[in-house]
């Protein structure tokens, strides 16, 4: 039983203190990443696309002759008034043709933002130490287990149980981030996939209203889904930089736990206001695709 409430204190410490929340999260996403990827490539999903792109082709030209049938009515079509649509007709038919191009240059994109992101806040971890080890260290529990078990063993049973009842809570916060942060990420990914699939049809009408038109708020709709990966990293590592910038104020000038002041730590405010932050991120990630909405003004 002391062995099972030591890994679990230990864990519970790494994620509150030691961006095992970011670590982690970071790994899922970029195991998705590349399914998502892969995907995009895969021949089912671009066989897909090409069964759409015949259905598209004529709906392209479809619109094309309701555009002309509208300009006909309003006045008398000019040479330089056709030369437009029909330059606009090439462009929007080469568009429909490559649209695999396009689909797998935004999420590489995505890929790309996504993998800044995540160096940057791997160049900026903090330097809190749990019984010794550190960022740099990798946190591991191997290295710690008999000194935490010995700090367990000294203050007993009872005030080990007091000791995980003190870090349910923050714990349960950061298992619920892993859930937002989880279901958010294979939502996106399934959703980024339908919208290939049918990205034929949803661009093809371009010739309405310029930039305005249903096909532009196709491929902007398309660009925040696949942005969203990026923006969902983007919250976890300004929720990582908070921490580690307030965290020894929060702390109360602790920089390391130890068996001698592991309650003192948790006595201190640090505990709930990494919780707080946390909770925080569960909030702003479920608003991640509104944030991309709003960048790409959808």
């Amino acid at each position: 039983m002391l062995k099972f409430f030591a890994k679990q204190i230990f864990d519970a410490l790494v994620v509150l203190f030691g961006n095992g929340l970011l670590n982690d999260i970071a790994d899922f996403l970029s195991t998705i990443n590349s399914a998502t990827t892969d995907a995009l490539n895969n021949g089912v999903i671009s066989d897909a696309i090409g069964i759409f792109k015949g259905l598209a082709a004529s709906l392209v030209i479809l619109f094309f002759l309701v555009e002309l049938l509208n300009e006909a009515q309003k006045d008398f079509v000019t040479f330089e008034r056709l030369t437009v649509m029909l330059m606009r007709l090439l462009a929007v038919t080469i568009i429909v043709m490559n649209l695999e191009l396009v689909v797998n240059g935004l999420e590489a994109l995505s890929v790309e933002i996504f993998d800044a992101v995540k160096d940057l806040a791997g160049s900026t971890s903090n330097s809190f130490e749990i019984f010794g080890e550190n960022a740099s260290t990798g946190y591991r529990y191997s290295e710690v287990e008999d000194d935490l078990k010995d700090a367990l063993g000294d203050a007993g049973i009872k005030q080990a149980l007091m000791v995980i009842l003190q870090l349910l809570i923050p714990w349960l916060i950061s298992r619920l981030c892993y859930v937002v942060a989880y279901v958010i990420t294979v939502g996106r990914s399934i959703e980024l996939i339908v919208r290939a699939i049918f990205s034929p049809i949803g661009v093809a009408n371009l010739f309405e209203d310029g930039t305005r038109s249903s096909g532009i708020r196709y491929l902007k709709k398309f660009a925040a889904c696949a942005l969203q990966l990026g923006a969902i990293a983007v919250i976890l590592y300004a929720s990582s930089a908070l921490c580690n910038t307030l965290i020894d104020t929060l702390s109360d000038g602790y920089m390391t736990i130890t068996k001698d002041n592991i309650l003192d730590v948790l006595a201190s405010s640090a505990l709930w206001s990494m919780s707080a932050i946390q909770l925080a991120v569960i909030g702003i990630t479920l608003k991640a695709q509104g944030i991309c909405n709003d960048i790409l003004g959808v």
